[in-house]
């Protein structure tokens, strides 16, 4: 190929040194710079492989651009931008001087001076420079300055008011979305250009279609700009057997080109340090140097923090992590490495790059040699890379034209699912009324003013960005929009190859009075609502109204400590029937779920309420037409607006309902799953997140965390405007740690996003989770949820009774008035007229009733009836009302013996084949009188065994009711604790701790605990 010297142009010295394909983009962007001017155009895209000349490209865009600008233009300044310190040095050192010196052409008088954008603070001077200017900048530093104006676009326009024009390099590069959005904000004609064309960046950026030109890696190959790669197995797996096999390959392919330089790829610091180390060592006595960001760079061993200047440096080898990825174009490198691989193909592509370069398009300077270790087949990336080139690929997949596509290959009619169906026609504004509305939807709290238009248009430019392709914009009705879109994604169950998968779906925006009703057929939740307060947990469980019956809750504990329970969840037939747990008080509700009230039982359904998250689910027939998602909205929005009292059940738990005044914040625990987050790691694999699930302490709003055996610093800090904290931790936005599962966002985006930690405030007695606050009420000091009155029943024989036997005997019986004498009378039909009324009315049925006292009992009596098993203990005192110690006895001895009630216990007692088969036997001390009664108080049985066999029967039935009596004589008194509650006292504290504990150990086998009590 000769270059096209018929194109010289006098005051244009650099274009007329251009090869053709140079030309060809620079024309294209030279068209595009002119059209900017005069209309609101999206970006221009060039693509040319490494080692084509890139920066050529943008030194003669912008030496044509300077000659054109008249002498006292505004618009005077060029910007350019890329993603990497290393990458700015380079380009300023080429648009300074190198572009020229290599096509041997004059760098002409008009071109303008190249400086660094002023850093941050001083970025307000831009305004004062006379001089046209080309300022670099890393892609970082425009952040720093979009950061600086608050994320106004208004501010970024005003400052580069005076630009011409914005040159993007390695525009494929994804810090984060936010990056475009704060190049957007400039408003001046961008032209983005990138030596791998795997995305074309149509996601970040909206690309001129008549405005793009790209150069194939084939085509430069066959112009002879770069060379073919030859690929090198090695063989060993340790350190010393990959130096010795690398120092061979470098004599072996060197002879020619004794200047060759040598790149090498290692995922960890440590190892760069040990190579180094080892191949300037001997034998291998090789010039080696190691580039990491963690290393502080001392030349005489080789160890460098930054890429050094090429021009400057006589290195052979040079072992790095990231750093030489991209923005090296020193051709002397020829020989390629990779210790370990990196995490995706593009990465690896643009390092093989790097040792490519042929700008001489010599003929015996041809090949480059790309080496690997046996853990990554660079081979197979490689070929599939050049079939992709081959093919223009361009990631079709996320374009509307493979929409269009997929939509047109659908048949003209189906029957499937029942139905016969015809193709949904997404360009028509009716469309909507095939879609399918589930009762299901995110609630948002907007109040009554809100612009759902602009809203819209900001859901839809992110939900591109994350390539949805959005369909014909629907309007059901006046207050409401819908977003159809088609997802096409490869299938997650292919390592290298192709199989796209298309999804449709839509997201759905309904403003009710105060209410936004969000509902998105994927589950996804726009970032564009994070301004917009959810609704609040006390309005929330409305939605569980009084008589509803809960059957699920979660609950996340307010105790940061590290050995207590961070979560858990509790499912039974009606939360209502479970003890609350000792510690309930302090947990906050996230998640409930049961049946709201119905009339009828054909109209009960289940309710999912996501207390923590807004979200709520209702599982019940409906014909899921949009009609019905407006009745059921309207309905919910009523009810959140409603006076209903919420379910009872709500109150054991945190309460929601106030806000301290001190947010500052003292602890913080980040309430992350690692397991579900996770970073590139070796070759292909990924790291999973490490990180050290212990709270935080904070001071001054500075924390650190661990990460990576890594301390972190971090800040969090309340954000009044917004109502919540920000985290902010860039070591850790760094890592680039990301959801396993799609949409794969970043960790601290989610954190913050989400709420995703608990904190504790300076102001005592709250708690922060969930993105609200929650006050702990501990239930002794709050009557209406000191849940151990449901189990307390008065009795008034109790008020009396002051002996658990009685000192005498009555014939088979014990003497009257004593609390085995009340408990005896269980068994006679008069019960339920007597003084055990109270007891018998839980036993109408009863066909067994046993003394288990003395020796190794498991309760004082045990009664059963078909339905209903109780183990019965009892404790009389001298009559006091309010004694905790009288009740440590009889509270020991029901818990000990808890595991008998379990179902899969299938142990006998010992006391069932002995004691229960003699007559009870009690002597007394001072008349040493011995008093004998029949055990069997109830029920014709051979012996204590067949008694225990009926006994487990009904244990085993899991319909059955198993329960726990504590029958107390003289040693509580239910109207004492009532008033204790009302003015709380240490004597209730302790009592409550015992009986709760009994109570919530008891429900754990299954059973329900009852305490009958004086009055």
């Amino acid at each position: 190929m000769e270059k096209r010297l018929d194109w010289r142009v006098p005051s244009l010295t650099l274009r007329a040194q251009l090869w053709p394909h140079q030309l060809a983009a620079v024309t294209t962007i030279d068209g595009y710079l002119n059209k900017a001017r005069g209309a609101q155009v999206g970006a221009a895209l060039v693509t040319m492989p490494t080692g084509t000349g890139k920066s050529a490209v943008i030194a003669a865009a912008i030496e044509n651009l300077s000659a054109r600008r008249p002498v006292r233009a505004r618009k005077k300044h060029v910007l350019v931008v890329a993603p990497w310190r290393g990458i700015v040095d380079q380009l300023t050192r080429d648009l300074r001087h190198r572009v020229w010196e290599r096509l041997e052409a004059q760098r002409p008088e008009t071109f303008p001076e190249v400086h660094d954008l002023p850093v941050t603070k001083e970025i307000g001077t831009l305004k004062q420079v006379r001089q046209p200017t080309v300022f670099v900048a890393t892609t970082a530093k425009i952040l720093q300055i979009y950061g600086r104006s608050g994320g106004g676009a208004d501010d970024m326009r005003d400052l580069f008011a005076q630009f011409d024009a914005v040159f993007v390099d390695e525009c494929h590069y994804e810090p984060a979305p936010r990056w475009s959005e704060a190049l957007r904000s400039i408003a001046r004609p961008t032209v983005l250009l990138t030596a791998t064309p795997y995305r074309n960046d149509h996601k970040y950026f909206v690309v001129d279609p008549e405005s793009q030109y790209g150069y194939s890696y084939a085509d430069a190959v066959d112009d002879g700009f770069l060379r073919t790669p030859e690929f090198v197995p090695f063989t060993g797996a340790d350190t010393a057997v990959f130096a010795t096999e690398l120092v061979g390959l470098i004599h072996e392919k060197t002879e020619s080109h004794p200047d060759t330089r040598v790149i090498v790829r290692c995922r960890k610091a440590t190892d760069i340090r040990e190579l180094v180390e080892l191949l300037r060592s001997k034998p291998y006595g090789k010039s080696a140097i190691g580039i990491h960001e963690s290393f502080t760079t001392d030349e005489p061993a080789g160890l460098y923090r930054y890429v050094p200047n090429p021009d400057k440096t006589n290195d052979q080898i040079w072992v790095h992590q990231f750093k030489l990825v991209e923005g090296l174009d020193d051709p002397r490198f020829r020989i390629l490495a990779f210790y370990d691989g990196l995490s995706n193909d593009r990465g690896t592509v643009q390092q093989i790059g790097r040792v490519l370069r042929n700008p001489r398009r010599s003929d015996t300077d041809d090949a480059a040699w790309v080496a690997h270790r046996p853990n990554f087949d660079v081979k197979e990336v490689w070929d599939n890379y050049k079939i992709f080139d081959v093919s223009a690929g361009e990631g079709l997949a996320t374009r509307q034209e493979l929409v269009t596509q997929l939509i047109a290959a659908a048949p003209t009619s189906i029957y499937y699912d029942g139905r016969f169906r015809v193709p949904l026609s997404l360009e028509t504004d009716n469309a909507w009324r095939h879609l399918k509305f589930p009762l299901a939807a995110r609630i948002y709290r907007p109040g009554a003013q809100m612009d759902l238009g602009q809203l819209a248009n900001e859901i839809e430019a992110e939900w591109r960005e994350e390539d949805r392709e959005i369909q014909t914009r629907q309007y059901p009705s006046e207050n409401a929009v819908i977003l159809p879109f088609v997802s096409v994604a490869n299938s997650p169950y292919l390592r290298t190859a192709a199989f796209l998968e298309a999804r449709f779906g839509f997201t759905l925006l309904r403003h009710v009075g105060h209410h936004l009703f969000v509902f998105d057929t994927e589950g996804r939740t726009p970032e564009s609502l994070g301004t917009i307060p959810l609704e609040v947990p006390s309005r929330l469980s409305r939605l569980l109204a009084k008589d509803s019956r809960l059957t699920t809750v979660s609950l996340d504990n307010t105790d940061l400590g590290r050995r207590a329970v961070r979560a858990r969840t509790i499912r039974a037939a009606a939360i209502e029937d479970v003890a609350p747990g000792l510690a309930d008080y302090a947990y906050v509700c996230s998640v409930a779920e049961g049946y709201p009230p119905a009339s009828r039982d054909e109209d009960r359904f289940r309710r999912y309420l996501g207390i923590s998250r807004s979200r709520l689910r209702d599982s019940r027939d409906s014909p899921n037409t949009y009609a019905s998602f407006v009745e059921w909205s309207d309905s919910i929005a009523k009810a959140l607006d409603g006076r209903m009292a919420p379910a009872a059940t709500f109150r054991r738990y945190a309460d929601t309902s106030k806000v301290p005044d001190d947010k500052a914040p003292l602890h913080v625990l980040l309430d992350v799953v690692a397991n579900d987050f996770d970073r590139p790691g070796d070759g292909e694999t990924r790291q999973e997140l490490d990180l050290h699930d212990y709270a935080s302490e904070i001071h001054n709003g500075s924390g650190t965390l661990r990460v990576e055996r890594e301390t972190l610093p971090f800040d969090l800090s309340w954000n009044s405007e917004r109502g919540r904290y920000d985290f902010v931790c860039p070591a850790l936005t760094k890592l680039n740690y990301r959801e396993k599962s799609a949409p794969r966002r970043e960790l601290v985006a989610l954190i913050n996003a989400e709420q995703r930690f608990r904190v504790v405030p300076a102001s005592d007695e709250f708690f922060y989770a969930n993105g609200h606050f929650a006050q702990p009420v501990r239930p002794d000091t709050a009557e209406d949820r000191f849940w151990l009155l449901d189990a307390l029943t008065p009795v008034a024989a109790l008020d009396t009774a002051r002996s658990e036997k009685g000192k005498r005997r009555l014939g088979d019986d014990w003497e009257p008035g004593s609390v085995f004498n009340l408990i005896d009378e269980l068994r006679k039909p008069q019960a339920t007229e007597g003084p055990s009324a109270a007891m018998a009315e839980h036993f109408g049925k009863i066909d067994m009733l046993l003394c288990g006292d003395l020796n190794s009992e498991i309760a004082d009596f045990i009664a059963v009836q078909p339905n209903r098993i109780a183990f019965i203990h009892a404790k009389a005192a001298d009559g006091s009302q309010l004694a905790p110690s009288a009740l440590h006895e009889v509270v020991s001895q029901a818990t000990k013996n808890l595991l008998w009630l379990q179902p899969l216990n299938n142990e006998v007692p010992r006391a069932a084949k002995s004691d229960w088969n003699r007559n009870w036997k009690l002597t007394d001390d001072k008349t040493k009188v011995t008093q004998l009664v029949d055990r069997k108080r109830l029920g014709n049985f051979a012996d204590g065994e067949a008694f225990w066999s009926h006994a487990r029967s009904v244990i085993r039935d899991p319909n059955a009711d198993r329960e726990v009596w504590l029958v107390l004589g003289g040693t509580l008194s239910l109207s004492s604790v009532r008033k204790a509650v009302q003015r709380p006292t240490p004597e209730l504290i302790q009592l409550y701790a015992l009986l709760q504990s009994a109570w919530s150990a008891t429900n754990q086998v299954g059973a329900r605990m009852r305490v009958f009590c004086s009055r």
